[in-house]
């Protein structure tokens, strides 16, 4: 006959409370078995096959509940491995969402407020208004069509333009080409060609060739700092690379 007392005994180790052990399922028992022989209780193997005969466990019993835990286990490593792969498709999905596109030359860019076509890129001594550069200075001179297609004329384009190959430049200066003069406000709904100008130093090693990454903006009605409206930068848009040339003074553009 079992003796429940001793089973009781036994399992006060394991358990908060003995008395109800006898309705544990056979994989319940068997966890506290295997708690038993790992706190030393189970010293003998003689000790630990009157435990399990204690316990009313049978060999079938032993079976089930070995099979019950390793499909708990392989559920589990499934669920994990499917979290896995689900993580890794997020990030990828990620990756491909904040991929800058690489356009073409003279492509038409959509960067919010402005509509933007790089055209081509040089270097030369002369600013597109015919003055000098600065004494060890070179003007790097990328041109471009610019179009603002906000109902209000803007002179906010300094930031539009990032050259990617060359760090730490400072806002280049902008040039309306059509009379060579400064550029300031761009009127809404007319385009016009004009040229950012860096200077930089002689010295300064250029690439051959240029990789600009065109910056856009996103009009908000209500902005989170002042409830008020305006255009807000989002990040890159577009990604142009072509040839960087070399342009002699006097040799124009």
């Amino acid at each position: 006959m079992v003796d429940d007392g001793e089973w009781n005994d036994k399992i006060g180790h394991c358990v908060d409370e003995p008395q109800l052990a006898q309705s544990f399922s056979a994989a319940r028992k068997i966890a506290v078995l295997q708690c038993l022989g790992r706190s030393g209780m189970l010293r003998t193997a003689k000790a630990s096959a009157r435990l399990k005969e204690i316990s009313g466990l049978t060999e079938e019993d032993t079976k089930t509940a070995r099979k019950s835990w390793r499909t708990k286990l392989l559920a589990a490593v499934g669920g994990v491995s499917a979290a896995l792969l689900s993580l890794g498709y997020s990030v990828s999905q990620q990756k491909v969402a904040t991929a800058v596109p690489q356009v073409d030359v003279g492509t038409p860019i959509s960067a919010g407020r402005w509509t933007v076509s790089v055209l081509k890129a040089q270097v030369t001594s002369e600013l597109p208004n015919g003055l000098s550069v600065s004494p060890d200075k070179r003007a790097l001179v990328v041109e471009m069509s610019l179009e603002n297609i906000s109902s209000e004329s803007s002179n906010l384009y300094g930031d539009l333009l990032v050259l990617s190959d060359i760090p730490d430049l400072p806002k280049p200066d902008f040039y309306l080409l059509r009379d060579r003069s400064i550029l300031w406000d761009l009127q809404p709904r007319m385009p016009e060609t004009v040229a950012a100008v860096w200077e930089v130093p002689v010295d300064l090693r250029l690439p051959e060739t240029l990789t600009v990454h065109v910056q856009g903006a996103a009009f908000k009605p209500r902005d989170n700092l002042y409830a008020a409206p305006g255009w807000f930068p989002t990040g890159d848009v577009a990604e142009v690379v072509f040839p960087l040339s070399e342009v002699a003074s006097g040799d124009g553009n």
